[in-house]
């Protein structure tokens, strides 16, 4: 499908919408550009469970403060 885009419609429970909007609007970021990177981070913990690896989130000293699971 190359670089093509499609456009969705979709339907969140009002506090998602929120949440959403909040996100966009606190990283500058649009709330398209919110939900590609949300994906991006549901496809990356996927693979890595798929992998029976794990994905943490670190402290600059590496120390583990949480582990990020799908379920």
């Amino acid at each position: 499908m190359g670089n093509a885009t499609r456009r969705l419609n979709i339907n969140l429970p009002a506090q998602a919408a929120a949440d959403l909007e909040k996100l966009a609007e606190s990283s500058g970021r649009s709330m398209t550009e919110v939900i590609r990177n949300a994906l991006g981070l549901v496809r990356l913990a996927q693979e890595v469970h798929s992998k029976n690896q794990k994905l943490i989130i670190a402290d600059q000293d590496d120390k583990p403060l949480k582990e990020i699971v799908l379920s």
